[in-house]
C-alpha cells in the first residue's frame, strides 16, 4: 500500500537524543512521501510573564508584530522572528516557524508551545526525502527503515540498526 496509513501520518520525533540534543524527526504524508530530518530537539518548560519568556531557564524578551509574528530578543542585538503555523490565535500557545543563527548560518527552527507549560524547539539540520510503502520507508540514497506501532509511539529501525522510539510532535 503506498502512502502513510492514518496511524503514521504527521510528524514524529525521537524520544532519545545524543548528549548534544541531536535526534531525528520523521514526517509521513498521505501521498506516501516520507522525510527524515536530523534535528536538534530541545524539550523545556516555559513561562510567559508580560514581555519576558523564560524558556528552559533562560529569559528572552518577547514582542508581537502587528501582523501577528512573534519576536524573541536574546539581547546583544540577537532578534528572531517567528510566524504562527495554522489558525490565528492569541498568545504563545501553538506552533511557530522561523530562522535561528547558528555558527554564522541561518537554520530553520520550529517552536511548539503547549497549554501545560511544556515546549519543544526543533532546529532542522538535514533532511532526506523518500517513499513509504506499507511499513517500509526508503530514503534518497537507498537507506531503508521498518516502521511499526508500539502503543502511542512508533518504533523505527534502520536496516541493520537498532530500533528507536518516536512520539508525535
Amino acid at each position: 500500500m503506498a502512502g502513510a496509513e492514518g496511524k503514521y501520518l504527521g510528524r514524529w520525533r525521537s524520544v532519545e537524543t545524543s548528549r548534544g540534543g541531536i535526534g531525528g524527526v520523521f514526517r509521513f504524508d498521505a501521498a506516501g512521501k516520507v522525510r527524515h530530518s536530523l534535528a536538534a530537539l530541545v524539550a523545556a518548560a516555559y513561562q510567559l510573564q508580560g514581555s519576558v519568556l523564560t524558556w528552559g531557564g533562560n529569559a528572552a524578551g518577547i514582542g508581537w508584530h502587528p501582523d501577528g509574528r512573534m519576536q524573541l530578543n536574546f539581547g546583544k542585538g540577537v532578534l528572531e522572528d517567528y510566524t504562527r503555523v495554522g489558525a490565528k490565535a492569541e498568545g504563545i500557545v501553538g506552533e511557530w516557524k522561523g530562522m535561528r543563527q547558528m555558527s554564522g548560518q541561518s537554520v530553520p527552527t520550529t517552536f511548539v508551545f503547549r497549554e501545560d507549560g511544556k515546549s519543544l524547539m526543533v532546529v532542522w539540520l538535514k533532511t532526506l526525502v523518500g517513499k513509504l510503502n506499507g511499513n517500509r520507508a526508503v530514503l534518497a540514497g537507498g537507506k531503508g527503515y521498518v516502521v511499526r506501532e508500539e502503543g502511542e509511539a512508533l518504533v523505527i529501525q534502520a536496516d541493520g540498526g537498532d530500533p528507536h522510539r518516536y512520539v508525535r510532535i
